[in-house]
């Protein structure tokens, strides 16, 4: 079984400060957020908001506290559990385990 095992939602270590001056899931969607972001779902646009730039926000804390983030979050786990899917190339590559051949894929939930 092939699933998808978010690194965002186990790894809080994971974000990445990107040069533009915003908080990303992992380093591997900088790339995605340049090149590709029209065909991001919202819940991934959302995260680079004006408002979540670096420079605007009062504390990590208070960024990580927002709707978007946390409607991120709730998104990536409903793709962990099978309730959406996500079409993201990079989550795929990076983020999607075999249960069934790999005895290290299985990752704490947070």
């Amino acid at each position: 079984m092939t699933k998808l095992s978010p690194l965002c939602l186990h790894n809080n270590t994971g974000r990445a400060l990107v040069n533009s001056g915003y908080i990303l899931p992992c380093c591997f969607m900088d790339y995605t957020f340049r090149y590709d972001f029209d065909n991001l779902p919202k819940e991934f646009q959302n995260l680079v908001d004006e408002e979540l730039k670096l420079s605007n926000v009062e504390s990590i804390d208070k960024l990580f506290d927002s709707w978007q983030w946390k409607e991120f979050l709730q998104y990536m786990q409903d793709a962990h559990d099978g309730k959406v899917t996500c079409d993201v190339y990079n989550c795929n590559k990076f983020c999607t385990k075999n249960f069934d051949q790999d005895p290290t894929a299985s990752r704490e939930i947070v």
